[in-house]
């Protein structure tokens, strides 16, 4: 039973009847979605412990907001965070922003469909302007620091360069970058750490790029290098979906994985350690974790005032197709 006290605070914070306080402890499915949403906002900030008992209780959908279903990235995501479900007991629900529309203009046209969901996480996708009183628990993946909510990101520059270092201190002297165009916010710190890397160690940067985001853009690519007898002996790969394309068609043309070439990715994607894939590995599992978590318990602030960037730093899982025989 929730004390008297409690519900007084919350009620003068809100501005709203201590009845309607006391409805949302007893029978929270009467409250109106705004309203429900409001108070768990407060308990975020002031009383994480009655939040926490919420969550043992809640069963609303978090909503996944992902650009593609065909990306292999967004099936790692998925998989993880139906793994977190099962343990937290929660369902997802996803939808697929094709064309990247703002979050506004989708919760606009889903207002009546999305009216009763737990939090949300978005890959790509951004607020251009924020709903006057939007409060949902959202998770931004892998974009800008946004004016509210949590955005957890990896270092895609120093991931960058350690995947070139990894390359030069496995004895690959001529290492080359392709990554895809245009260039947005990971590709472009990627390709600056990579950059700074071969500065650094003294060796020229290279770079190459495709239009065709994909493991067959990035198979075309590879097998047009490799005939073309341009001088490089590894390959770093923007993202291991394209690592993977890279890969078909270094076996393709018969070269040998240690001796004639060396490739490295990035995301470690489960399906990387299968085919022997290095990786940069960009921390998927903790990052969903958080981002459940900070849906579900909050983070010691209102879910409509901003946190601070959470960015991990990448870490190189060597497998056998970056070490030089």
């Amino acid at each position: 039973m929730i004390k008297k006290d409690k519900i007084a605070t919350i009620s003068d914070i809100l501005n709203i009847a201590p009845s309607t306080v006391r409805r949302f402890f007893s029978h929270p499915e009467k409250l109106h979605a705004i309203t429900f949403r409001q108070i768990v906002s407060i308990l975020s900030a002031h009383y994480p412990e009655e939040l926490r008992k919420l969550a043992e209780v809640d069963t609303r959908d978090i909503l996944l907001i992902i650009p593609s279903h065909r990306l292999l990235i967004v099936s790692d995501i998925i998989k993880k965070i139906q793994e977190l479900g099962l343990i937290y007991n929660f369902a997802l629900r996803i939808y697929e922003n094709n064309n990247l529309l703002p979050l506004e203009i989708l919760f606009e046209k889903y207002k009546k469909k999305w009216d009763d969901i737990r939090g949300v996480i978005t890959l790509s996708s951004t607020f251009k302007n924020v709903p006057e009183g939007y409060i949902i628990p959202t998770v931004f993946l892998n974009t800008e620091p946004q004016s509210h909510g949590a955005c957890i990101n990896v270092n895609d520059y120093i991931g960058g360069r350690v995947a070139i270092e990894h390359l030069i201190n496995n004895g690959w002297k001529k290492p080359l970058f392709i990554t895809y165009s245009p260039l947005d916010k990971c590709a472009k710190e990627r390709h600056n750490g990579a950059k700074l890397a071969c500065e650094e160690f003294g060796v020229e940067f290279q770079m190459v790029t495709t239009n065709n985001f994909s493991m067959d853009g990035a198979y075309e690519i590879t097998k047009n290098l490799i005939t073309s007898k341009r001088n490089f002996d590894s390959i770093f790969y923007v993202c291991d979906e394209m690592a993977i394309g890279g890969l078909q068609s270094i076996n393709k043309e018969k070269l040998v994985l240690g001796s004639d070439i060396g490739i490295i990715g990035f995301d470690n994607l489960e399906i990387s350690k299968f085919l022997g894939i290095s990786s940069v590995d960009q921390a998927l599992s903790q990052k969903m974790t958080l981002a459940i978590e900070y849906i579900l318990y909050g983070n010691g602030k209102q879910f409509n005032e901003t946190l601070p960037e959470l960015s991990y730093t990448p870490i190189v899982v060597e497998r056998y197709s970056s070490k030089k025989i």
